[in-house]
């Protein structure tokens, strides 16, 4: 399934997610949004996932940011 299939179902959160040339593990579901974290060795940098009504929305930040600074509570 593409990346399109599994945030419309839902279902990213239960895959290791392989885009950019990176793997990313999804750690924190909303409503309309998912947020991961790379699995590469450097810590920090990850992935932001974003629902519209027409369209999903990508980000990728990197180290030094970490995740406590890009999901909102």
């Amino acid at each position: 399934a593409n990346l399109v299939d599994l945030a419309v179902s839902n279902t990213l959160h239960k895959n290791l997610l392989s885009f950019n040339s990176s793997f990313y593990l999804i750690t924190s579901v909303q409503e309309r949004s998912f947020y991961g974290r790379d699995t590469n060795f450097e810590p920090g940098g990850g992935i932001v996932i974003c629902k519209t009504v027409k369209s999903l929305l990508v980000a990728l930040y990197s180290h030094p940011t970490l995740p406590c600074q890009v999901i909102p509570y």
